[in-house]
């Protein structure tokens, strides 16, 4: 999503310096150098010339792509919903809420004081980009330096090259302020983009924004004065951080091609189910309902999600591999009931997914459903007990709410 167009002296001044830096490059190095029409001349022209096309327009992708926010509609699917919320920083899945956007945070998410918002999966917030960069714009803000340093660097090579070849110019006070001016850019910012590059190269490896690394450096003191290890909970893997952050395409990690980790539009969970896996346990046998009688007003559904959207399927769902292979037998019977019915086989009553609180469990079941192309429907764990003991959360709260004020001692079960 692109939001809308705010001046800004930096981000001026940015794409004033690549103008610049192309110009000095193009009609005066490669000039000086090979000469414009010269065969190694336009070579370099038409190289240099798309390294300052893709880098002027990923950062201006970068500049006016919305880097994320929290849909206002947003409340974590956890266990125990109405207990009350609290605001629990540096522990990654935990009720999050944000006391200045008054609303509940996601996992990664972090409020800009800048921008006055919760951006998804801050890294930094840019002055020279007058944006943040987080979860929706991180791959062209890295593009974008990436191609910034190779530029520059090539850049600088052309004006070293072009200061050996002799000019009998008339213009060569003019030439040498060039060549001063664009040496001061230069080197100084080929320097500062390759520590970037190498430093946003690592951050990528790791599974990390630039936020998680020093709350990591303080949790890491931490745990080693407890006597325990400290592990980045969203580090996967090289290769699986690489393809979750840059796309699974190679071919694509460098391109413009826009992607984003679906977990994180609008379910926001990234990655949280490799770190405390899911798994499915099968329950081939169930216990008797107390009664044939279901409140049909307990039971909510189709549910879809934020964007409203009602089909998920295990595509969308990031890991909990073994609890997919394991629920797959319901996926298939619920596709195909006739053929193994007449092969005798009857369906499992019922899977329970058990996990910790944010490691996908409803975004796999909702994905179960959508393979299956049947509805989704919801119930609360409260809702459901009381279909069995016939007793709701109100008449409990209610039932110690009276015994409070009538005896001096209770015990509840």
């Amino acid at each position: 999503m692109l939001r809308g167009f705010k001046f800004s002296f930096h981000v001026s001044l940015v794409t004033a310096a690549i103008i610049y830096i192309y110009l000095s490059t193009v009609f005066v190095f490669v000039d000086q150098w090979f000469g414009l029409r010269s065969s190694p001349g336009m070579m370099n022209v038409a190289a240099f010339t798309f390294l300052a096309v893709m880098c002027i327009y990923s950062y201006w992708l970068a500049v006016f792509t919305d880097p994320g926010r929290v849909p206002v509609s947003f409340a974590p699917d956890v266990e125990g919903s109405e207990k009350q919320i609290q605001e629990i920083k540096r522990k990654g899945g935990d009720l999050r809420f944000c006391q200045k956007c008054s609303q509940y945070k996601p996992p990664r998410a972090h409020h800009c004081r800048i921008c006055n918002r919760c951006v998804l999966k801050m890294d930094h917030h840019c002055v020279w980009m007058n944006n943040c960069v987080g979860h929706a714009n991180y791959k062209v803000f890295f593009v974008f330096i990436v191609y910034a340093v190779v530029a520059c660097i090539y850049s600088l090579a052309l004006l070293i090259g072009s200061l050996t070849a002799d000019s009998e110019d008339d213009t060569e006070d003019f030439l040498r302020t060039v060549y001063v001016i664009s040496g001061i850019l230069l080197v100084p910012i080929s320097l500062a983009l390759g520590f970037f590059v190498g430093w946003h190269i690592y951050l990528i490896l790791k599974n990390k924004t630039t936020i998680e690394y020093h709350e990591g450096v303080r949790a890491m003191w931490l745990a080693e004065k407890g006597g325990h290890l400290y592990s980045h909970p969203y580090d996967i893997g090289a290769y699986e951080n690489l393809i979750s952050i840059l796309g699974p395409n190679v071919l694509f990690w460098i391109s413009f091609q826009e992607f984003k980790n679906k977990l994180l539009e609008p379910g926001l969970v990234d990655h949280i189910v490799i770190f405390n896996k899911s798994v499915a346990k099968v329950y081939e046998k169930s216990s008797p309902p107390y009664n044939n009688q279901t409140s049909i007003d307990m039971i909510r559904g189709p549910i879809g999600d934020a964007n409203g959207r009602k089909d998920v399927f295990f595509k969308d769902v990031a890991g909990c591999d073994e609890a997919k292979q394991e629920i797959m037998e319901f996926v298939h019977f619920l596709k195909n009931p006739k053929k193994y019915e007449e092969m005798g086989a009857k369906i499992l009553k019922a899977a329970l997914l058990v996990g910790p609180p944010w490691t996908g469990k409803t975004l796999l079941a909702k994905a179960t459903a959508g393979e299956s192309a049947v509805p989704f429907l919801s119930i609360s764990a409260s809702d459901f007990m009381e279909i069995f003991v016939r007793v709701g959360p109100a008449r409990v709260r209610s039932l110690k709410k009276r015994s409070k004020t009538t005896c001096t001692k209770y015990n509840f079960y």
